[in-house]
């Protein structure tokens, strides 16, 4: 591999922990024919992306106390479990976040970046398992609570937890949409849910086999790999066989709910598919739909008060032609994103157990120019909209 065009692996986790440590990458490995990479657990209760921060939220247990009928003496014991769970974590929590000031204080003084290479791994997997531990013990407390029927339900808790846990892992479009938070987002009248509970139950069941699939792909990576690790030309080979099953198993995911959304709008009203089709289209492609910029700006000169009749007509005639222009640009970004996804060659893209490649994008292909076309219908149109507003305006 050629010095020039030498790529990097690194986790989003050990990018911030160096980053928090006050220390740099560096510009390339010592050899081009080596490179760094990091690997941490990315395991329900481990500390991948979550940081330090307890692995279960206040919010996952109000849909879990929903999904299992919990009535109100049972809550007000489970939340009292769930207190003390949350002290016992801040405990594990501040003596890794202690360990790891050690770490910095004594790479301060020797500037030995082992330091680091050796021992952060072992202080985020001991935390990670610690971490697995208390949550383990607290869903098993939750557990005692329960009724016979209640328990029969638990399975739905852990099928819903994995959703929670594991669908924001991906980064495919559409690939991290959950169907349930839309059906929820949507607040869809009591008959379409009626019909789309047969899809969503099936759509459970489905979505958890990928997810575990998936999982378990990641998985097998982190035993093997673990830690820091020095990755050679020889070993790349093998790097790319992986990242190419682990796209193949985001493909499925990504398929697999674009396959239940048509499902899931066939049995919605003729009202509810509109606001249903653009808020899954919104959630797929959020770096695309997001509200840009030049619509921001438009709204902020509506308010203007000293706007003249004149103004307010060209502006609103500007408006309406550019949101017809974003609609056709966005759609080909949108398409030119799918493409990317599609042929990928691995060269950007989740590795399994967390590490990210990086390779260099194509400006010149159908992504990079959508991109461009997008920043020039935006640019284009500030300066249109300035050139009808006064100096002063």
């Amino acid at each position: 591999m050629s010095p020039s065009i030498h790529s990097r692996v690194i986790t989003p986790l050990a990018i911030g922990l160096l980053s928090w440590a006050g220390l740099s990458l560096a510009p390339a490995p010592a050899s081009a024919q080596e490179m760094m990479t990091f690997t941490a657990s990315t395991r329900i209760g481990g500390p991948m992306g979550g940081g330090f921060r307890p692995d279960v939220s206040r919010r996952e247990l109000d849909r879990y106390w929903k999904l299992l009928g919990l009535d109100e003496m049972q809550a007000e014991l489970a939340d009292s479990l769930y207190e003390g769970y949350r002290t016992e974590h801040e405990i594990i929590a501040d003596k890794a976040q202690a360990r790891m000031q050690d770490l910095r204080a004594e790479f301060e003084e020797t500037e030995d970046i082992k330091v680091f290479i050796e021992d952060m791994p072992k202080i985020m997997q001991t935390f990670g398992k610690e971490s697995e531990a208390l949550t383990s013990g607290f869903f098993t407390d939750v557990q005692s609570l329960l009724s016979e029927e209640q328990a029969a339900k638990w399975p739905a808790v852990e099928r819903a937890r994995r959703r929670i846990k594991l669908l924001p892992m991906g980064g495919l479009a559409g690939e991290s949409v959950d169907l349930f938070n839309l059906a929820d987002e949507l607040k869809l009248g009591e008959p379409s849910m009626d019909r789309l509970r047969p899809v969503l139950s099936q759509y459970e069941l489905e979505l958890d086999r990928a997810l575990l699939e998936r999982q378990s792909s990641m998985d097998d990576h982190e035993e093997e790999a673990g830690g820091f690790r020095v990755i050679t030309e020889e070993g790349m080979e093998k790097m790319r066989e992986e990242m190419a099953k682990a796209h193949e198993l985001s493909l499925r995911i990504r398929d697999l709910n674009r396959r239940y959304f048509r499902l899931f709008a066939a049995e919605l009203s003729p009202e509810e598919i509109a606001a249903a089709e653009e808020r899954f289209r919104n959630l797929s492609y959020p770096q695309v739909y997001r509200d840009s910029y030049s619509s921001r700006v438009f709204d902020a000169v509506n308010d203007f008060e000293d706007l003249t009749s004149s103004q307010r007509e060209q502006i609103a005639s500007m408006r309406d032609r550019y949101q017809r222009d974003l609609a056709i640009v966005n759609r080909r970004w949108a398409d030119a994103i799918d493409e990317s996804e599609s042929d990928s060659d691995g060269n950007s893209m989740m590795h399994p157990g967390g590490a990210i490649f990086f390779g260099g994008e194509d400006e010149s292909g159908p992504l990079g120019e959508a991109r461009s076309d997008r920043r020039q219908l935006d640019r284009k149109t500030l300066d249109n909209l300035k050139a009808i507003l006064t100096e002063a305006q």
